[in-house]
């Protein structure tokens, strides 16, 4: 909702705290959807088995959601304060990593490069200090393997990297105004289709007042 206000594109989802709740919430928004764990003390859930995607019904998602509440339990070894996040499933697309994390010489750096899971197995990012300047970034995706991706690749249509362009600006300008208490900001994936691009993920860390 932060990132909204700034004009990034999200998608609908509305969080809940029973099953029963979770099963209207996804009648409302329309199957498929995603379920997520909401906790403060998860933040990075897919490692632990905490997002679920393409659940087609109520039957598979009160499944999920019995499933993911016992893998709390072996996470943190509690349910309590554990919500849940009913997401609008998105269409495929070029999945793409936005980031900004605070380093104590340059202060807030965007990180930009391919997200999902090949954030993790190409470790590849273009950086810039912020605020950015006019141009920055276009730069940063011409810098990485992500201008390819984008451009189509194996037959696929190019990806709209004006909206990815128009995000990147976003993100990056909601991180100037808010510096004072952003610790760090991870956007992933950023799903780029022919037309537009949503953020189907975001965790910001605030800075620590010690």
């Amino acid at each position: 909702r932060l990132l909204a206000r700034y004009g990034l594109n999200v998608p609908a989802e509305k969080p809940v705290q029973s099953t029963a709740d979770a099963v209207a919430a996804a009648n409302q928004i329309g199957y498929p959807v995603v379920l997520k764990v909401l906790s403060d003390d998860l933040g990075h859930r897919t490692e632990h088995g905490l997002v679920r995607l393409n659940l087609n019904d109520d039957e598979q998602l009160v499944g999920a959601l019995q499933d993911m509440q016992t893998k709390v339990g072996q996470v943190n070894g509690s349910g309590d304060g554990v919500g849940w996040l009913v997401q609008a499933m998105l269409s495929p697309g070029v999945e793409v990593i936005v980031g900004v994390a605070r380093d104590p010489m340059f202060g807030h750096v965007l990180v930009v490069g391919p997200g999902g899971v090949l954030a993790e197995l190409m470790d590849e990012v273009s950086l810039r200090p912020l605020p950015l300047c006019e141009g920055d970034a276009e730069a940063m995706l011409a810098e990485t393997r992500l201008s390819t991706q984008l451009a189509g690749v194996r037959g696929r249509p190019a990806a709209d990297q004006i909206a990815l362009i128009d995000a990147v600006e976003s993100i990056a300008d909601f991180a100037t105004a808010n510096g004072h208490w952003i610790e760090s900001i991870d956007v992933n994936p950023i799903i780029v289709h022919e037309q537009g691009c949503v953020a189907a993920d975001a965790l910001i860390v605030p800075r620590s007042l010690e």
